[in-house]
């Protein structure tokens, strides 16, 4: 009969209304997962902080926990930075935050550093404006020098850099004293002398026009590119 048919499939309807979609309870399940995956994380916090605390290092004295550090993160050579790796913390400063606290200060004012750029790259010179290396405990680099990688020519941007000195947006490249050069650098070349030639020029003629740079660099490009033809490229 069309009312028994009916009823029928209503009840069918509503057997299918009252199931739980399986969708819902997968994200049910990830949503637990991730909770306990957090709260796993935070435990195996609690129980480094809490071993670190306890630790043998802990016991010392504070000057002897100092020399120990140091011992750990001074370097004789410059910690590098770089464009692409920018500056790597040592493992020491990342193990809690209470030794972090004490080595961090060590690391960033005892130690040299050398930013190293390459094609004369501004997003590299643009690092040797920050004031504070370590933002979250406001410590800043003492010791810190610019060292180009001559080999790596690009007009394009040693002129761009140049330009920036001008409008005081960006500081101009010192040279290191050779007799402070790095062992595997004996002494300037030719070619290097003249481009530290251009950046000493515009750092003290604070009146240079950017029309009389143009024409200091189109006079001296073809010297140049005299001493490597990868200056001729732009």
């Amino acid at each position: 009969m069309p009312t028994t048919r009916s009823q029928g499939l209503t009840a069918n309807e509503a057997l299918e209304n009252n199931k739980v979609p399986r969708t819902r309870k997968k994200k049910n399940d990830s949503g637990t997962k991730a909770t306990k995956a957090t709260k796993a994380t935070k435990e195996s916090q609690f129980h480094l902080q809490n071993s670190v605390a306890e630790s043998t290092l802990f016991k010392l004295p504070p000057e002897l926990r100092i020399m120990i550090y140091r011992f750990a993160i001074i370097t004789d050579e410059a910690v590098v930075i770089t464009e692409s790796s920018g500056l790597q913390e040592p493992a020491l400063l990342l193990v809690s935050k209470l030794v972090r606290e004490e080595s961090c200060k060590l690391f960033y004012c005892e130690n040299r550093f050398s930013c190293v750029v390459e094609h004369y790259s501004l997003a590299t010179m643009e690092l040797t404006r920050r004031k504070n290396w370590c933002t979250d405990l406001k410590v800043g680099i003492r010791n810190f020098h610019v060292e180009l990688h001559h080999t790596q020519r690009h007009w394009g941007n040693l002129v761009l850099w140049l330009h920036k000195c001008v409008q005081g947006k960006c500081g101009a490249w010192q040279p290191t004293p050779e007799d402070q050069l790095p062992a595997h650098v004996l002494k300037y070349s030719a070619e290097e002398k003249l481009v530290a030639g251009l950046f000493r020029f515009v750092a003290l003629e604070s009146t240079i026009m950017s029309k009389d740079l143009d024409l200091l660099l189109e006079c001296m490009r073809p010297t140049l590119v005299a001493h490597n033809k990868d200056w001729a490229k732009d």
